[in-house]
């Protein structure tokens, strides 16, 4: 397989990372409107993704693609863990 070809593969790939994540991002966007708690999994997850792709960061500092990648995924869900954080919060004041 040639390069031009891996590249394309891997631009598609990390087109389905980002619209994935606009997904979580819409759903969570979703609870916080509706008044529904995020789960503990889905938390968790998004996380655990968040921290994954800041430690793959210096991997990915010699391919262009792949920074521009990290970078939008990274700024993604560092916006759907703040989202969940306050929807939890805005859950444990309203329980109190």
């Amino acid at each position: 397989m040639n390069e031009k070809n891996k590249k394309l593969l891997f631009n598609i790939g990390a087109l389905g990372d980002i619209i994935s994540a606009i997904i979580l991002l819409y759903g969570s966007f979703q609870n916080v409107f509706k008044h529904i708690s995020v789960t503990t999994s889905i938390f968790l997850f998004s996380i655990i993704k968040l921290i994954g792709k800041i430690f793959q960061v210096p991997y990915n500092l010699d391919k262009p693609n792949m920074v521009i990648k990290n970078v939008t995924i990274i700024i993604l869900y560092t916006i759907l863990v703040i989202v969940q954080s306050y929807n939890i919060y805005e859950h444990l004041i309203a329980a109190a």
